[in-house]
């Protein structure tokens, strides 16, 4: 049964990406400059009886990112060209994104690494349960084995983002389940309700980031946000 007509569902791909990566900006912007700045940190506004400072919205707003990103690894994982390719960009843009992952965290290299191994391990977890679609112990094995690589690896949303990458696939077919089910992962952060339920109205279609620049440009936007802001702190802070 669909939840949303097809005459609503009318925003592509491409918008929820912007989207995506506008909340992810605002939201490490918050992380890694607002919160060392005592002003940003004092009582703004008050809702529901929870004071909340312009850092506290940031990051709220920010936990919109994540659940997208998740929801398009998957749409990327169906739809692909050219899985390898998929899962080699994603593994080299990981890379990549270590080294101003690190120099914003300026923790042991062991102790955080971003979340683009964490999308790369919810892929690796897709590609198991379909090779494994017709024997379910190897199945089970290799999604329990990625899941302790995802929690050893500590990552940014480490487990709970592979789990949520996962389930998603799982529950392709019943947006109604992902919602519920995603909802009570991230209980914590209700916007992740919010966030699934505007992705009822995708339409399924590219939209406007179809070129091979564009689509680079946006696996590269990660990377290079990261570094901008490493580079403000620097002078800033």
């Amino acid at each position: 049964m669909e939840i949303v007509a097809a005459k609503y569902r009318v925003v592509s791909g491409s918008w929820f990406k912007l989207l995506a990566v506008i909340s992810m900006a605002i939201d490490h912007t918050a992380l890694f400059i607002l919160r060392y700045i005592p002003q940003y940190n004092e009582l703004l506004l008050l809702l529901d009886g929870r004071e909340l400072s312009l850092y506290a919205l940031m990051r709220l707003f920010g936990r919109i990112a994540f659940p997208l990103f998740a929801f398009f690894v998957v749409e990327g994982f169906i739809h692909p060209r050219n899985r390898r390719r998929y899962a080699l960009n994603l593994a080299i843009f990981a890379l990549i994104s270590e080294i101003p992952w690190q120099l914003l965290n300026s923790a042991p290299f062991y102790a955080t690494h971003s979340v683009m191994p964490t999308l790369l391990i919810g892929v690796l977890g897709m590609a198991a349960m379909e090779h494994f679609s017709n024997n379910a112990k190897q199945r089970g094995i290799a999604l329990i084995s990625l899941l302790v690589l995802s929690f050893l690896l500590r990552a940014d949303y480490g487990a709970l983002g592979y789990g949520f990458i996962v389930m998603l696939y799982a529950l392709r077919r019943e947006r109604a389940l992902q919602i519920v089910a995603g909802t009570a992962m991230f209980w914590r952060q209700p916007v992740v309700f919010l966030t699934l339920c505007t992705l009822l109205f995708y339409n399924g279609e590219r939209g406007f980031i179809r070129s091979t620049f564009a689509k680079y440009l946006f696996y590269a936007f990660y990377p290079l946000h990261l570094f901008i802001i490493y580079v403000v702190r620097h002078f800033v802070l």
